[in-house]
């Protein structure tokens, strides 16, 4: 019965009829969004405090649609490791030590922090306008 129920959840993710339009949005478009994407570049700006005058050096994603046609993506960011992280969809891992018993040795586990491809809702958004 419960293979049933996942069945018919499949059947019912996958139907043309239910499935909601920005997945089909997503689908036709997704080529180009990556395309886009691999163009990214970080390009500095600066920015002004305007309560006490300070100018501040700050970063901001830009990717190119076609030589005429750039956008900006994100928000002004403190580092450019900063405004280009969430537009990075390659799938990230990092190690983690584990002690094992008294003699000292240490074993590393390979943890998956993100999952390649994977888009938060925000970042989609704004890719999709």
């Amino acid at each position: 019965q419960e293979a049933a129920m996942q069945e018919n959840a499949f059947r019912r993710a996958t139907n043309v009829d239910t499935m909601p339009k920005w997945k089909f949005q997503l689908e036709r478009n997704w080529k180009d969004i990556a395309k886009a994407l691999s163009t990214i570049e970080v390009v500095s700006t600066k920015t002004t405090n305007a309560v006490n005058g300070r100018t501040l050096d700050k970063y901001r994603a830009r990717v190119t649609l076609n030589p005429e046609r750039k956008i900006y993506l994100g928000s002004r960011e403190a580092s450019e490791e900063d405004c280009l992280d969430c537009f990075n969809l390659q799938e990230i891992r990092y190690k983690m030590a584990r002690r094992h018993d008294g003699d000292g040795k240490h074993e590393e586990e390979e943890i998956i922090a993100r999952e390649a491809n994977v888009v938060p809702l925000l970042m989609l958004a704004e890719l999709m306008t």
